[in-house]
């Protein structure tokens, strides 16, 4: 019996079959590596095996990204994310919530497609070097009958389906989100008297057969795990010294969800300390609901924070500190990361929204669950790749510890030796060095000082004698 399609197994069940990526991306990962292989063929792959696994990373990136989420939770979570901003002024029936579910499919899967052909073409190409030696020769032959000709009948269905969305729908795509350049964008339009099932999408599918076998993209009540409560870090680290508090960041979804329609209800988004000018309950009335406008804004500003904070605790603030940076990094830990961009926030007033309540009274939010979130999502695509191995390593780890400790020294000296040339006042030296803070040490090395020294000057961070959220949330 021939093999079924895969545009007839995306009626069943689209983000599984699109599962078939990473299947694929870890069969040439075997295959590569495969230790019967002789000496002469493993040089000819060495050579070429650095490009080859760039692209089946990107693949496995954009699959996590766009594919992995299109399910339970997070996939729940965008439609009502997008039905506030889409509708705002009232509730979304069944018909708006099956367009906004095909908007998100349509523009996800394109953007999922567009890195994976592209990807999996740079993969053929790089491997027909393979078919040009009689030691790879065979491996070359294998690959491309089981796996290369079978994810080239893939995308092209893959494209088939977009197609018949784009016809379906009279919609394609136009560019990509300015907020994310991955993120394709569609002029899809919702009109009324349009059905916006995905049956429609396959007209020769009985409705009837069409129901059993729908693809189950909405929440999943069932058989909740904790990923279906909390979005959090994945602990790495299998060393007493390395499984603590301070490497796990949290939000409960929930607590997401209603803090996101605080935020999209909202009249004032303060994204630079500028901004704070001519705030009053007169003009938050008037501009109730603006949030959502300023979302993208907001997320592009979150996500400059955290890159400027993580690129320069490592070349400004702490140089030297590991022949393994990412790993020191690593180890900082995203409760530091957040506490700097919290910090950061509070101390310049910004980041914060306005928001009027029943009594319209005017409400000051900082959005700590939107921030946080960011985060999570910030630490797992930049560690994604992170081995246990080098987590583990206590010479990395104990090396980025000395040079902290060394540094909290030198500026605690320097910073003592000027208050004693200074004039006297009634402070004691450690309260006027907290006062000084970021004249004297600077607030994010502040921040990591709490993390690794006991007695520094702020005080120890408090997660990092506290195992409560390992115990929750690490993977046993």
């Amino acid at each position: 019996m021939s093999k079924p399609s895969y545009f007839s197994l995306f009626i069943k069940d689209l983000p599984g079959t699109l599962g078939v990526h990473i299947e694929y991306v870890g069969s040439i990962r075997e295959s590569l590596k495969d230790k019967a292989l002789p000496v002469s063929a493993r040089e000819i792959i060495n050579a070429q095996i650095e490009e080859i696994d760039q692209y089946l990373l990107s693949i496995e990136n954009i699959h996590k990204k766009y594919i992995m989420t299109m399910v339970g939770h997070t996939m729940q979570a965008e439609i009502e994310k997008q039905a506030y901003e889409l509708f705002p002024d009232s509730a979304p029936n069944s018909s708006k919530i099956g367009f906004i579910r095909i908007k998100i499919i349509f523009e996800w899967l394109s953007s999922f497609w567009k890195i994976a052909d592209n990807s999996w073409s740079s993969i053929f190409s790089t491997m027909k070097i393979f078919s040009t030696y009689t030691e790879t020769s065979t491996l070359y032959e294998t690959i491309y009958n089981n796996i290369l000709k079978d994810i080239f009948e893939l995308n092209i269905d893959t494209k088939t389906l977009l197609s018949k969305i784009e016809k379906t729908f009279s919609c394609k795509i136009v560019g990509t989100s300015p907020a994310d350049k991955q993120l394709m964008i569609s002029n899809i339009i919702y009109e009324e008297e349009k059905n916006y099932d995905y049956s429609t999408i396959f007209p020769n599918i009985d409705s009837e057969e069409f129901k059993k076998q729908t693809p189950k993209i909405d929440l999943v009540k069932n058989n909740q795990k904790l990923e279906d409560d909390y979005f959090f870090t994945t602990i790495r680290g299998t060393k007493e010294w390395n499984r603590n508090d301070s490497y796990i960041l949290y939000v409960k979804i929930k607590d997401l969800k209603e803090e996101e329609q605080k935020f999209y209800s909202s009249s004032f988004v303060i994204l630079n300390p500028a901004e704070n000018n001519n705030i009053n309950l007169a003009a938050a009335l008037v501009r109730k609901n603006s949030g959502y406008s300023a979302a993208t804004k907001y997320n592009q500003m979150v996500s400059t924070l955290i890159d400027f904070a993580m690129a320069n605790l490592i070349s400004k603030d702490f140089s030297d500190i590991s022949d393994d940076t990412n790993a020191f990094l690593y180890h900082i830990g995203p409760i530091v990361l957040w506490h700097i961009i919290q910090e950061d926030m509070i101390r310049r007033d910004f980041g914060f929204c306005y928001l009027t309540d029943n009594r319209n009274s005017l409400i000051k939010l900082l959005p700590e669950f939107i921030i946080k979130k960011h985060i999570i999502d910030y630490w797992t695509e930049k560690f994604y790749d992170l081995k246990s191995s080098q987590v583990d390593s206590y010479i990395i780890y104990s090396k980025g510890v000395s040079t902290v400790k060394e540094s909290y020294k030198l500026l605690f000296d320097q910073a003592a030796a000027t208050r004693k040339r200074g004039v006297q006042d009634s402070l004691s030296l450690e309260q006027y060095l907290i006062e000084n803070t970021g004249k004297f040490f600077g607030y994010r090395r502040a921040h990591v000082y709490k993390r690794f020294i006991n007695d520094s000057l702020w005080g120890h961070l408090s997660e990092v004698n506290s195992i409560e959220l390992v115990n929750k949330f690490a993977k046993r």
